[in-house]
């Protein structure tokens, strides 16, 4: 399976660029697909995690479950076109900087 993942940092900056968009003109709405549109497998996702973390993934491959699908992603045509939206970050870089964020500011027990 294939999936779209999102880095935060760009999640954020495309519902900044939402709200301005909707302060420009006064109330007024639309719908903004925020996404990648950059899939990576699920596999390849447990992987990289590992490897950021140092460590070897125990993995347990089960069928597919009812009702899902092999791949999805984004569309971000539109939001790019009005809103200027343009993710930046990689998930190859976007693991890893997690990662040492939340090993830099998880609270311990």
């Amino acid at each position: 399976m294939r999936r779209d993942h999102t880095y935060i940092d760009d999640i954020i900056d495309g519902v900044m660029k939402a709200l301005q968009w909707v302060d420009q003109e006064g109330p007024r709405y639309d719908i903004f697909n925020l996404g990648e549109s950059h899939t990576i497998s699920l596999t390849n996702l447990v992987q990289l995690i590992a490897s950021s973390l140092g460590k070897s993934a125990i993995i347990d491959h089960q069928p597919m479950q009812d009702g899902d699908v092999n791949i999805t992603y984004a569309d971000i045509t539109h939001s790019k076109e009005v809103l200027g939206y343009e993710p930046k970050t990689l998930i190859e870089d976007g693991i890893p900087r997690f990662i040492k964020w939340y090993q830099e500011n998880k609270k311990t027990k």
